[in-house]
């Protein structure tokens, strides 16, 4: 395992070249980016390349255009247009994982025709991402509160996203693990000890309001740590039982990203890094 800056994730506008040089200041492992960076007509893939190995910093992950299954079909499709190029200049780098978010909820369709859309959605990815090696993690969303509004609940813990993995063609497909979801599913150590390592593409990390876990909500979460809501040594020891060797990122929220960035960048940066240097001691 190794730690990971994804600067979108924090609120820091950074095109690549700066989201390495950022990440090697404040001493992160490696850098996630989003797949509209990788789809630059000026990029220089060579230079890219370089300067992670000047650096000392590794690719991480790429999150996945339009990031989420449940769009309108003439933006899947431009998302489609575009991936092999996102794919071959991913492997060019270095990236070998993507991520894309499964909503827990459809607005239009009940919940067999929904996994019948991702599972052909899901599909059509992995076919182009495949060639370029790159596996792909599927993020379930747990909170009640994220789907109680919508009329047709889709999966939204871990059980429900390994039946849509198995449901897939590809041998590259398995879960983006977030901590907070983890733990407002009221999931166990236990239930990702079952897991095998390529079944946990990419991971997220942070920390939950002291509140029930009925009444949490996406948008309230900080560093990895700060509250102790969540178990977050049982949950990184089961991913080190597993042997899980990806990238481990920082999702706090706006709010906290607000409170925690109000001395600036590097002041964020370095708190989000001795965050997860906290809980992963042997990232590098």
């Amino acid at each position: 395992m190794y730690t990971s800056l994804m600067t979108d994730l924090l609120s820091i506008k950074a095109d690549l070249p700066r989201a390495i040089e950022l990440a090697a200041r404040h001493r992160f492992g490696g850098v996630d980016v989003g797949s509209g960076a990788l789809g630059a007509p000026d990029m220089d893939v060579e230079a890219v390349r370089e300067q992670f190995a000047r650096a000392g910093v590794r690719p991480g992950y790429i999150g996945m255009s339009p990031g989420r299954v449940p769009v309108p079909e003439s933006v899947w499709q431009i998302a489609l247009a575009e991936l092999p190029l996102v794919a071959r200049r991913a492997q060019q780098i270095g990236y070998s994982r993507a991520a894309l978010v499964v909503l827990p909820f459809h607005e239009t369709l009940a919940f067999e025709a929904a996994f019948a859309e991702h599972v052909r959605r899901s599909n059509q990815m992995t076919t182009i991402l495949d060639d370029y090696g790159i596996a792909l993690a599927l993020e379930y969303v747990s909170p009640v509160s994220r789907r109680s509004p919508y009329p047709h609940a889709f999966v939204h813990d871990l059980a429900g996203m390994l039946r849509l993995c198995d449901a897939l063609d590809s041998s590259r497909v398995g879960i983006l693990l977030d901590s907070f979801h983890w733990h407002c599913a009221g999931e166990t150590a236990a239930d990702l000890e079952r897991l095998t390592p390529a079944r946990v593409v990419v991971v997220h990390v942070n920390d939950a309001p002291p509140v029930p876990r009925e009444a949490q909500v996406v948008g309230e979460r900080t560093l990895p740590g700060a509250t102790g809501v969540i178990d977050i040594a049982g949950f990184m020891g089961a991913l080190k039982t597993i042997g899980y060797d990806g990238p481990v990122t920082c999702e706090p929220m706006a709010s906290a990203i607000a409170a925690l960035g109000a001395s600036g960048d590097d002041e964020l940066l370095s708190q989000a890094s001795a965050s997860l240097d906290a809980i992963l001691p042997d990232a590098g």
